[in-house]
């Protein structure tokens, strides 16, 4: 299987890392906040997911069934990790096939 890293939120930093990896042959997917960053993040091969810290991913679980690597850094809001506070329970059903 293709190493496939899902990255939440894809933003400067992880860019940088999402390049790298892809250079290297990775599939790469990330979310972020807004369609007008998707479609920037598309036309460099990463496939995009909205998620502004409000609402889950729309259909994470399946998602998740091609991802091996997920990365998360969304800064903290509230005090909480958003990623965690929306999905904890769907990442920890796909935890064993995750690195």
């Amino acid at each position: 299987m293709q190493p496939h890293l899902l990255c939440s939120v894809l933003g400067y930093s992880s860019s940088h890392l999402a390049h790298r990896l892809i250079a290297e042959g990775w599939q790469v997917s990330g979310t972020c906040g807004s369609e007008d960053i998707a479609d920037s993040l598309r036309e460099l091969g990463i496939t995009a997911y909205i998620f502004d810290g409000e609402q889950p991913v729309s259909d994470l679980d399946s998602i998740l069934d091609d991802v091996s690597h997920i990365m998360s850094s969304a800064p903290p809001a509230n005090g909480h990790d958003p990623v965690l506070a929306h999905h904890a329970d769907i990442i920890a059903r796909h935890s064993a096939t995750l690195h």
